[in-house]
C-alpha cells in the first residue's frame, strides 16, 4: 500500500514540475486510461493555434496559412504528423527485420 502511495506522489510531482499546477489537476479529474494524453494534446494544439494568431496575415501566407482557416490549418498539421509518425514505425520496423531477411534469403 505504501508503495503505490510513494509511487502516485512522485508521478504527481513529476506532472506538477512538467505541466504546471493546471496539469496536476488535469491529470487528477483525467484519471481514465489516454484521457489526459487528450487533453494535453488539445492543449498543445491551442497553444499552437495561439502563437500563430500572432503572425501576420503576410507572414502565415509564407507558410500556406491564412487566419481565416487557422484552426483547420493546425488539424491538417496534426493529423500529417500523426500519419508522418505512423509511417516512419513502419519504416523502421521494415529496417530492423530487413538484415533477417537477407540472411534468410542467402
Amino acid at each position: 500500500m505504501t508503495a503505490r502511495l510513494t509511487d502516485g506522489l512522485r508521478s504527481a510531482v513529476k506532472t506538477l514540475r512538467r505541466d504546471g499546477p493546471v496539469g496536476l489537476v488535469a491529470r487528477t479529474r483525467l484519471r481514465e486510461p489516454g484521457a489526459y494524453e487528450d487533453w494535453c494534446e488539445e492543449r498543445d494544439v491551442i497553444a499552437i493555434i495561439a502563437t500563430l494568431r500572432r503572425l501576420s496575415e503576410r507572414q502565415l501566407e509564407r507558410i500556406g496559412m491564412s487566419h481565416a482557416t487557422l484552426a483547420l490549418d493546425v488539424e491538417d498539421l496534426v493529423a500529417r504528423a500523426i500519419r508522418e509518425r505512423e509511417i516512419t514505425g513502419e519504416v523502421l520496423r521494415v529496417v530492423d527485420t530487413a538484415p533477417q531477411r537477407m540472411m534468410a534469403a542467402e
